[in-house]
């Protein structure tokens, strides 16, 4: 309901299905959800921790998790939920940045036009790779130097210099 009214991306629903149910699948699908305890919610975190999950991935499946949780309160289908505040998410660990080599930035410069065209939206638009291959010609207008894209896991709008 939530991706026919435009709230949420499929893809943001499919992901958030994939980790409930990795969630359902460490809990055991017979456990009642009155049974999760903050406790219980510690314990999920913690494999996920010694499972060599990342960060991002950690902290994914917990905000996961406390939504399912929160809608539950609001929604009045669950009277009662396990302390959430206590569930903490993982630091995220700073990683030294990517430099090109004169080498590297040789080749760019040196790039076939489809090359240089997305390398031109990345460095002008802040495009990634799957912004470049989902941009369509709609997208453009040639005669403004605009590009009007909407990020595609969010659906926020973007009116960008060309």
């Amino acid at each position: 309901m939530r991706v026919k009214g435009g709230e949420i991306r499929l893809r943001q629903l499919c992901d958030q299905t994939r980790l409930l149910k990795r969630f359902v699948k460490y809990l055991g699908k017979n456990c009642n959800v009155a049974d999760i305890t903050t406790i219980s919610l510690q314990q999920y975190r913690t494999n996920l921790v010694k499972s060599g999950n990342a960060a991002s991935t950690v902290n994914n499946h917990i905000s996961v998790f406390k939504a399912m949780f929160n809608w539950a309160m609001d929604n009045e289908v669950l009277n009662a939920v396990p302390n959430l505040k206590a569930i903490k998410k993982s630091s995220c660990s700073k990683q030294t940045k990517f430099i090109f080599t004169a080498d590297q930035i040789k080749l760019l410069v040196e790039a076939n036009t489809q090359m240089k065209a997305m390398i031109w939206l990345g460095l002008n638009c802040g495009f990634g790779c799957t912004d470049c291959s989902e941009l369509l010609w709609k997208h453009l207008d040639l005669d403004n130097g605009r590009a009007d894209f909407a990020r595609t896991k969010t659906n926020i709008g973007r009116n960008l210099p060309l």
